[in-house]
C-alpha cells in the first residue's frame, strides 16, 4: 500500500517531543529568531518541528515522495524501545543497533545539517570553480569565446576576465541544491554513522527529576576532549570526544569511543549534568528549543543569551 503524500514532514518525530511534555500532546517552545531577545510559545507537538516538503523529491519517473513514511516505520520501535531501557535500565545488541540508527538519522535530518553541509558544497565547489578558471590556458579560453560569443578577445581582456572569475572580490559564486542532493548526502551519512555509533561505548543517565532535560531542533552535540588539537579540532570518532543527546526528559545518552568489546552501562545523573547539557542544547539549538516547563526555557535563556550568539564563522577549505 503505498503512503499518502504528506506536505508536512517533522524533522525531529512527534514521539521523540512526546517525551519532553507533561501531557504528550504540547510542548514549550523557545523561538530565538522571533523578535530581538526570541519569544516562547506553548504548541501542539504536531505543529512544531516541522518544515513544508523538507524531504519531498522527485523519482526517475517524476513522481513526487517523501520520507516521513519511511522515518515512520522504525520510529515506533524505537520509542518502545528507548521505554523499555527506561523501565529496565538494560538494553539488548539488537535494540541498540536500532536506536543507533535512529541517533545518526536525528543527526542527519534537521535543517541545522541541511545547512552545514550546502555551506561546505559551496565554499568547496567556488574554490574547485576559481581554480579551475586560473588553471585554464589562455588559447583555450580564447577559442571557448570565439566559439561560443563569436569574438576574438585580447590577451588583455583574458586576463581581466580570468581576474573577475578568480577574484572574490569582484564577483560571486552562487549553488542552488535540489533536495535530492541533500537528502541523498543525508541518507549517506545516516547509514554509515550507524556501525560507528554501535560500536561506541555507551553511558545511559537517568535523573530523578522527571523533566531535567530539554531538547530542541539540534538535539545531538558533541563534547570535545579537554587536550584535542585546535589546528585539526574534533569529530564523531575523535578519541575521548563525547557524544550527546537526551533521549526523554529524565533519560540521556553519551556515547564514548569506539571499542573491540563496546560496553553499555547505567547511572543516574546529577544537577551539574542535566543542567550542562541543557546550556549546550540552549547554545546549539538552530532556532528552538522545546521544554515541558515554560520556567527552564526562560531561565536558560537569561543565563546564556542565545540570541547574541554569533553564527560560526566562514568555512576555510584549503
Amino acid at each position: 500500500m503505498t503512503p499518502l503524500f504528506t506536505k508536512k514532514q517533522h524533522y525531529i518525530p512527534q514521539f521523540y517531543l512526546k517525551n519532553f511534555s507533561h501531557d504528550k500532546e504540547h510542548v514549550h517552545v523557545y523561538d530565538k529568531k522571533i523578535g530581538k531577545k526570541g519569544d516562547f510559545r506553548y504548541q501542539t507537538i504536531i505543529k512544531v518541528a516541522h518544515e513544508n516538503n523538507f524531504y519531498t523529491y522527485r523519482t526517475k519517473k517524476g513522481t513526487k515522495e517523501n520520507l516521513e513514511y519511511f522515518f515512520c516505520q522504525f520510529e515506533g520501535e524505537v520509542a518502545t524501545i528507548i521505554n523499555n531501557v527506561h523501565e529496565k535500565r538494560k538494553i539488548t545488541p539488537e535494540e541498540k543497533e536500532k536506536l543507533s540508527l535512529f541517533i545518526a538519522f536525528i543527526y542527519s535530518r534537521t535543517p541545522s545539517f541541511k545547512a552545514r553541509t550546502e555551506k561546505m558544497h559551496s565554499v568547496m565547489g567556488e574554490k574547485l570553480s576559481r581554480k579551475m578558471i586560473k588553471m585554464t590556458p589562455k588559447k583555450v579560453l580564447k577559442k571557448f569565446y570565439k566559439e561560443k560569443e563569436g569574438k576574438e578577445f585580447t590577451d588583455e581582456e583574458i586576463d581581466d576576465l580570468v581576474d573577475f572569475a578568480t577574484n572574490p572580490k569582484r564577483s560571486k559564486i552562487r549553488f542552488t541544491y535540489p533536495n535530492e542532493y541533500w537528502i541523498k548526502i543525508m541518507l549517506k551519512m545516516g547509514a554509515e554513522m550507524v556501525p560507528y555509533f554501535f560500536g561506541m561505548d555507551w553511558l545511559i543517565l537517568f535523573t530523578k527529576k522527571p523533566y531535567a532535560f530539554i531538547t530542541n531542533d539540534n538535539p545531538f552535540f558533541l563534547i570535545p576532549p579537554d587536550d584535542y588539537d585546535r589546528f585539526w579540532g574534533y569529530g564523531l570518532v575523535t578519541p575521548k570526544a563525547r557524544k550527546v543527546i537526551p533521549l526523554r526528559a529524565d533519560m540521556c545518552l553519551m556515547m564514548g569511543d569506539l571499542s573491540d568489546n563496546p560496553m553499555v552501562k547505567f547511572a543516574d545523573a546529577n544537577k551539574d549534568f542535566f543542567r550542562g547539557v541543557n546550556k549546550n542544547l540552549m547554545i546549539g539549538c538552530e532556532r528552538f528549543c522545546f521544554s515541558s516547563d515554560k520556567g527552564k526555557l526562560e531561565k536558560l535563556v537569561k543565563e546564556i543569551k542565545p540570541y547574541n550568539i554569533p553564527k560560526p564563522g566562514k568555512i576555510v577549505v584549503a
